[in-house]
């Protein structure tokens, strides 16, 4: 049976400095008998809300940079698939995508999902930094599971979901924003928003059997339990 490992880590503003965090734990997974790590949503950095739409977009990097570069050799050498996030480099001015990219055991790009559903709600506006991707990200297969991706704000559609399953595309992460005619967007709906905080957290590590299909994994920001 395939283990997926989730990763707990709570990002610092330095990219360096979770990139090393990352890589880490994805040899500890390995270590530890999965196949398959799941990192949570804003692994590249925390940003704060001090931080304007401009410095985080000159964070960003495109799929082919050399954050997500440096998890295709580790995928590689470790022979583990990687569920890793980024903020992704759009044409948009002074807007990054919230992108989760993962990445099969041979280092190969096996999807790419840009977060749907932008938090504006609450006094809380993601659609400041973000731009919004347009589709749902293929299924990837991982042993006998097929799984889909979707990011935090999207668990509130479940027409995501749903949408993948009528295709026959059992599988969840929280990296999918939908436009499809009967989701649902009101924020009224949706619980207040939690900046998440960054650092003070210890890096933590979760093995478990894999999920059956049809199954999700949600990719969440870690935060300060203070």
């Amino acid at each position: 049976m395939h283990k997926i490992a989730i990763a707990q880590i709570s990002s610092s503003t330095e990219k360096a400095e979770n990139l090393k965090a990352a890589l880490f734990l994805t040899q500890e997974a390995r270590a530890k008998g999965a196949q398959l790590i799941a990192f949570p949503e804003f692994l590249m950095a925390f940003s704060p809300a001090s931080q304007t739409a401009e410095e985080l977009a000159a964070l960003a990097e495109s799929v082919d940079g050399s954050f997500v570069t440096a998890f295709r050799d580790a995928a590689r050498a470790a022979r583990i698939g990687i569920l890793a996030t980024i903020y992704e480099r759009c044409s948009s001015s002074n807007r990054v995508y919230d992108t989760a990219v993962w990445i099969d055991n041979e280092g190969g790009i096996a999807a790419v999902y840009r977060k749907l559903h932008l938090y504006d709600a609450f006094g809380f506006k993601e659609s400041d930094k973000f731009l919004a991707g347009d589709d749902i990200a293929p299924l990837v297969t991982n042993g006998d599971a097929r799984i889909g991706i979707m990011i935090c704000y999207d668990l509130r559609f479940p027409e995501m979901a749903a949408r993948a399953c009528r295709h026959g595309r059992a599988g969840r992460n929280r990296d999918r924003r939908a436009g499809f005619g009967s989701c649902e967007r009101d924020p009224a709906k949706t619980a207040a928003a939690q900046e998440p905080a960054h650092g003070g957290l210890p890096e933590t590590l979760q093995v478990m059997n894999e999920l059956t299909a049809p199954s999700y994994i949600y990719n969440m920001p870690c935060k300060n339990p203070d």
